[in-house]
């Protein structure tokens, strides 16, 4: 079994390097598009298999700067970027915050939800229908559909990514009907994974589970319960039947089920994980991305172990993070190399990029059973989060479940609540848009509203955004009657602390 996992891993790294290499000639013979095709020979479009490890990668990868270190990273207080980032840190909604929002947008549509469909289209074809790679690509569609309208809110999703087929200004859909369509969505997915043959599926180049159909059905069923816990405030009469659903089928419990895009040890920037650039650019002496203080200090009031694993000390051994939206003026007082830094294991160049953990889904589950959605112990479920979380970090929980206050539920239901999802905060490291997302949704932690002078207000009044402006160039150029009419919905005026449709508790 062993050998097999290996064979199936070298054969998705053989299928990266060799779509890598595709893309890499494609460009440069468009001078012989001619004589191409008249050679039957000639590659005229890539297979569906290459075409899904590149959706996958690119789910997982694709403007993960942007994504993670510019925004999420510093909404969810977990880290503070430098130079013009900063900006986003302050509360401020500039033009560049608008041009860093048109590559997310660029990123999404035109690396994920494009060669999903294409890989739609390719398997829709008479005498060529597979139902199982078209669930698999819309599942891996779906999870970057979510991150858009979490951060934006209403967004492009029914007519999305259709260019190619004569639909070049997509409609702005509301994001309480994306929502009811992919939950939808996943659980008929989830259905068709079931009862289907594995040969059906990518077998040579599915990097995120190697073509294993039980896994996969774990990850949907994760996925549609994440998507509904988080609508939950908004809908409840809606969305609590749907958590009970999912929480009587599989679902991952394990870090060997996690949802992640696995790395190598290689020099090769396609191939190793991104993050590993920080640490590149931390031994040159440039610190784009510093750990904050509100994540250093509730780790070390907490004793939690995983101190040493998620940050490094500083030059003089001790843990020090740097206060989220100082001032221009209040950062000239810090010097960015005595802060603390992510922690090497992050970094490590074989680290794999998580896109779902069992973590989460422990503490999702342990959150409805608060709740009375689901029949289960919520402190057993939540001491479950704990355990799966700190071994994603190759840290021993035994000690911190049987001695630290945190590692039992305790309180009024609120402040239980509390405790699930500070700890689910953490646990989502270094996936810190789902942070950030999961932080609105349960109003925890608590970011308090800025009133120091040393402290910007930045255009929220010192509260913490909700969502992110559009995009400000190409897209508002081009498709900017749909936008407006999906910023009319919105109250009119495009802002950052304009709550999303499913961020009602506050």
């Amino acid at each position: 079994m062993k050998n097999t996992i290996k064979n199936k891993k070298r054969n998705v790294l053989k299928g990266i390097i060799v779509l890598f290499i595709i893309l890499l000639i494609i460009p440069s013979c468009n001078e012989r598009f001619e004589e191409m095709n008249k050679n039957p020979n000639a590659l005229t479009e890539v297979p569906d298999d290459f075409l899904f490890a590149s959706l996958v990668r690119n789910v997982a990868r694709d403007r993960l700067e942007r994504w993670q270190q510019d925004f999420g990273a510093q909404y969810a207080h977990q880290a503070i970027s430098n130079s013009w980032q900063k900006s986003i840190d302050q509360y401020l909604d500039s033009h560049q915050q608008g041009d860093i929002a048109e590559e997310l947008f660029k990123g999404a549509y035109g690396n994920v939800i494009k060669y999903a469909n294409e890989i739609v289209v390719m398997n829709s074809q008479e005498g060529n229908i597979n139902e199982v790679r078209i669930a698999m690509a819309k599942t891996m569609a779906i999870v970057t559909f979510a991150k858009l309208t979490d951060y934006f809110g209403d967004v492009p999703y029914f007519e999305a990514g259709m260019g190619k087929y004569e639909i070049l200004l997509p409609k702005y859909d509301k994001q309480e009907l994306i929502y009811a369509d992919m939950v939808e969505q996943l659980e008929a997915f989830r259905t068709i994974i079931v009862n289907a043959d594995p040969e059906d599926g990518f077998s040579s180049q599915d990097p995120l589970y190697y073509n294993d159909l039980e896994k996969w059905e774990r990850f949907i069923n994760s996925l549609r319960l994440r998507l509904a816990m988080r609508a939950r405030f908004a809908d409840p009469g809606k969305y609590n039947a749907i958590i009970a659903d999912c929480l009587t089928k599989p679902l991952i419990e394990d870090n060997s089920q996690n949802a992640k895009l696995e790395h190598w040890e290689s020099d090769r920037g396609e191939l190793y994980n991104p993050w590993y650039n920080l640490k590149i650019e931390y031994q040159s002496g440039t610190y784009q991305y510093n750990v904050s203080k509100k994540l250093v200090d509730w780790l070390v009031a907490n004793n939690d172990p995983r101190l040493e694993a998620l940050v490094k000390p500083n030059p003089d051994g001790d843990y020090v993070g740097m206060p989220n939206g100082l001032t221009d003026a209040a950062l000239s007082f810090y010097v960015r190399s005595n802060i603390s830094v992510p922690g090497d294991l992050m970094l490590n160049r074989d680290q794999p990029i998580d896109i779902m953990t069992a973590s989460e889904i422990w503490f999702l589950r342990a959150e409805a059973a608060l709740f009375n959605l689901g029949g289960e112990d919520a402190n057993e479920l939540y001491q479950n989060g704990i355990k799966q979380a700190m071994a994603r970090w190759e840290v021993d929980a035994s000690e911190y479940i049987t001695s630290s206050p945190l590692a039992t539920l305790r309180g009024s239901d609120e402040e239980k609540f509390r405790q699930i999802s500070e700890q689910m905060w953490v646990a989502f490291i270094p996936n810190h848009v789902e942070a950030w997302s999961n932080m609105r949704r349960t109003g925890y932690p608590v970011i308090e509203r800025r009133t120091d002078p040393m402290l910007s207000k930045g255009v929220t009044d010192g509260y913490l955004p909700k969502r992110l402006i559009y995009p400000y160039t190409v897209e508002k150029s081009l498709n900017g009657d749909n936008m407006q009419e999906a910023i009319d919905r919105m109250g009119g005026v495009d802002k950052i602390d304009t709550q999303v449709w499913w961020d009602v508790r506050d």
